[in-house]
Formats: C-alpha cells, structure tokens, sequence
C-alpha cells in the first residue's frame, strides 16, 4: 500500500511559525481536521509542491518531494477556490486540465474525460457552461479535473465549503467511492465531512498535531467526558457556556451536550462522536 510520509516539516512566514514539525504518515483516506488558521492548508499547498519546506521532508514510497517535476505526475489537487473561466463549458474545462497533464493524444484525452465525467455524475452536463453550474455540480467537477490521469494521491482542500447539507452529502459519498487504490487528503474545519469518509484524521491546531488516528481512537479519547443534560427555556444554562458542544430545542426545554471532567447533577453521560472528542482535544490543548 502507498504510503505520504511527513517528517518533521517546518514552514515560516516572517516571525509566524505556520507548520512546526509535523509529522504524518498518511494511507487511505485521510483528514485534517483543525480551525481556520490551523496550518491545515500551509501543509496542503506543501503536499501539492505549491511551496517548499523550510525544513523536514515528504516522501511518497521512494519518490522524494524534493523531486516536483516527478511528483506532479502522481498529483491531483483541488483548492479551497476553484476559479475557471466562466464562459467556458464542462467539457472544455476538463480537455484544457487533460492537455496540461500531459494527455497529448485528442481521443485518449475524449475517452479519459468521459470516464471521468461518469464517475462525478457530469457526463449530461459536459456542454453546460460554468456559470450555470450548481455549488455542487462545481465542486465535482473540481474533484473531476484533480483525478485525471488517475494520480496515486488527491489532496481536497475545504471541499464542502459553501454547499448546502443535501450536496456535502453527496460529495463525501463522491470522494469515498474515489478512494480506491489511490490516497485521498481531505482538510477541513466541517467534523461531519471527515466522519463520513475517513479512515484516519489527524487534530491540527496552531501549526502542530495534536492527535492522529482512527474515528474510534480519537473518540476514545473522550470516553466519560461527554456529558447530556436538560435545561428548562426560561433558564440560563447551568453549565458554563464554553463547554457546550450543543444546545438542541426540544418541546419545552433544552437538551445540552456539553464535555466534562467530573458528572454534574442531572447530567447523564453519553457515547462521544467525532465532534465531540475534536472538542475535547481542542478543550486540552488550550490547557497545555
């Protein structure tokens, strides 16, 4: 199985240390998880050879990144802004990212495009024009253009931003049924976008990893922690406001998920998700 090793890699700008010695290694499908801010794409634009380390390395098996020209061969990216000339339609779009990558013959590159607009579910859509493509049609065709030539490693960078609930769902699903024998970087501040199609996840905050590991490993790390309550409507909460996860409506009251270290009156305790163990991690490292 290919393996995306990151050791040790460090990335400044100015007094601003953006990545400090991070260190992963990466099979499958893989997410980085952490707030704006968290060096989540400093890292990615790194991995798709758009910027250099200060120091540390990344190497996929043998093939060094200190080798650009070789690794782009194997890349496909697809950044947080996607912007291509509007005026054009699907079609056109994927022919023009099939020349650049190096697909010179006019009916590989026609075979490759349909395969590929198939398994985005765009082949009925290859002579709409950009601008009237949906938030989702846009974004799959993004995925679409970053797997052309069947590259061993995708990095998707925010891929749900902007979509409503209906189309994050159908992307995720989209990037998991593309994950098969190649390895697919997802980074993201949306928990549910990783839960849906990670294997492993990595917790990055302020440059550094906090944790890596399985959904069931990091939720593990919040076992006992997560707590439930109820609160009547016309009360404050009884709990303070920074350890809420959730505040959910029901008939006539509240019911409050929260995350604590000791059991409070009236508070049951509950089985952590994702999003509640990405809390509790964030919770601890403020506390370091």
């Amino acid at each position: 199985m290919a393996a995306l090793k990151i050791d040790n890699i460090v990335k400044t700008f100015g007094k601003k240390r953006a990545l400090d010695h991070v260190s992963l290694e990466i099979t499958g499908t893989f997410g980085l998880l952490g707030p704006n801010g968290a060096g989540k794409t400093t890292l990615m634009r790194l991995i798709a050879t758009l910027d250099t380390p200060d120091s540390g390395e990344i190497k996929l098996n043998s093939l060094s990144w200190t080798q650009p020209h070789q690794v782009r061969k194997l890349l496909g990216y697809l950044p947080q802004h996607f912007s291509i000339y509007k005026s054009l339609n699907v079609y056109e779009v994927m022919n023009h990212f099939a020349v650049l990558k190096g697909i010179s013959e006019k009916d590989e590159r026609k075979r490759e495009i349909d395969r590929i607009l198939e398994a985005v579910n765009l082949q009925d859509q290859k002579i709409k024009k950009i601008r009237a493509l949906s938030g989702g049609m846009l974004r799959r065709l993004g995925i679409a253009q970053a797997i052309l030539g069947d590259p061993k490693l995708v990095i998707v960078d925010e891929p749900t931003a902007g979509l409503d609930v209906q189309e994050r769902v159908r992307f995720c699903k989209l990037l998991r049924r593309l994950a098969e024998n190649r390895i697919i970087i997802i980074s993201t501040h949306i928990v549910e976008d990783l839960e849906a199609t990670c294997d492993h996840i990595a917790i990055i905050n302020e440059g550094k990893v906090i944790t890596s590991g399985t959904r069931r490993e990091l939720t593990k790390h919040a076992d006992g922690h997560i707590w439930e309550m109820d609160s009547p409507m016309d009360a404050d909460p009884p709990i303070p406001e920074q350890v809420i996860i959730s505040t959910v409506q029901q008939e006539d009251h509240y019911r409050i998920r929260f995350y604590h270290d000791m059991e409070l009156p009236g508070a049951g305790q509950v089985e952590p998700n994702l999003e509640d163990a990405y809390l509790y991690y964030m919770k601890e490292a403020d506390h370091v």
